[in-house]
């Protein structure tokens, strides 16, 4: 009798602290937590002599002469946007243009190329003045913080060229994961790391001896990087995760995942409003995360060509942080967003 009645006892407490859970879960303050606002784009930019199938892709500012880079794979060509205007004003011939990255220190302007080739022109012209053959299909590239070296990702090759750049040419080639992507240099200028697509990991190279000293897993499917310049942080887009990943270059450690939109594929940083703008390849959209909040705010929906959500690239902002272009590689449109 004694058991019956501690069973009935023990079955009246189980039942009272489910009740009281129920109680506490459905009377939770929810206030705080809100889904992100959805603000629309402030401008829809045609790209004259492009049509729907060209592939625009990279995009990048140049803070000394006030404009945007979009480079058309298709085409063969770079069109300069000025930032003032909000308008293309020229056009740079670089065969099967593919990635882009500035170089302050030196003023020279790198273009990688499917002919396996990397480009190096004049910031102030826009003349190409060299070029050298690096892996197979080159993509996106990082310098270190003296202007001496350039490491440039080879998707094909699954290896990184390391550029001197006062001779201009590839000192070494550095076998990393399968398919890299992204690829981002820390802050105190030790170590790079290179996003391999396929592993779902990131690689992390020594500057200085040029091996491969480490590796960060799992990451999910990462595709561009990104290095704060003040802190020991790197982000990183995980396409088919969905999230933004922060790791921490001191121990090489995920340590934080954000929600974002479908398929994110490129990422650009607002520092001085701690803003980081995420593009979305499948669902045409730039999620905007408040990096202190730890949380998209905002979506900005994009419209497409043919009403088909897919295609949206890359991104950048212009030097104030208030407007943003971002490329859709599949219908020919550059998107100009004011924030």
């Amino acid at each position: 009798m004694k058991h019956i009645v501690t069973k009935i006892i023990l079955g009246l407490i189980l039942l009272l602290l489910i009740g009281l859970g129920y109680w506490s879960w459905s009377h939770k303050d929810t206030s705080s937590i809100s889904e992100p606002a959805i603000i629309e784009p402030n401008e829809l930019v045609d790209v004259q002599g492009v049509s729907a199938g060209d592939d625009l892709n990279d995009v990048i500012y140049v803070s000394s002469r006030n404009v945007f880079l979009i480079t058309s794979y298709d085409e063969g060509i770079i069109y300069t946007l000025s930032a003032e205007s909000r308008k293309i004003i020229g056009q740079i011939s670089v065969p099967s243009a593919n990635k882009l990255y500035v170089d302050k220190i030196n003023n020279y302007l790198y273009v990688t190329s499917s002919s396996d080739t990397l480009y190096k022109l004049s910031l102030d012209s826009f003349q190409v003045l060299g070029q050298i053959k690096v892996g197979s299909k080159p993509g996106n590239m990082v310098m270190t913080n003296d202007g001496s070296t350039l490491f440039v990702v080879n998707e094909i090759d699954n290896t990184v060229s390391v550029v001197n750049l006062y001779e201009f040419k590839v000192v070494s080639t550095i076998r990393v994961g399968n398919a890299p992507q992204g690829i981002a240099i820390d802050r105190n200028n030790d170590f790079v790391y290179v996003a391999n697509d396929v592993d779902g990991t990131l690689s992390v190279i020594g500057v200085d001896n040029r091996l491969v000293v480490g590796l960060v897993d799992p990451v999910g499917r990462p595709r561009e990087l990104l290095a704060e310049l003040d802190s020991d942080t790197l982000w990183l887009v995980d396409i088919y995760g969905d999230k933004l990943v922060k790791v921490d270059t001191t121990t090489n450690k995920v340590v934080k995942t954000i929600d974002v939109v479908q398929s994110p594929l490129d990422l650009t940083l607002d520092n001085a409003h701690r803003k980081m703008y995420v593009t979305g390849f499948t669902s045409n959209e730039v999620g905007v995360v408040d990096l202190d909040q730890g949380r998209m705010t905002q979506v900005v929906k994009l419209t497409s060509a043919f009403n088909v959500a897919e295609g949206l690239n890359n991104i950048a902002l212009d030097k104030t942080g208030k407007w943003a272009v971002a490329t859709n590689t599949n219908f020919g449109k550059v998107y100009v967003i004011g924030f």
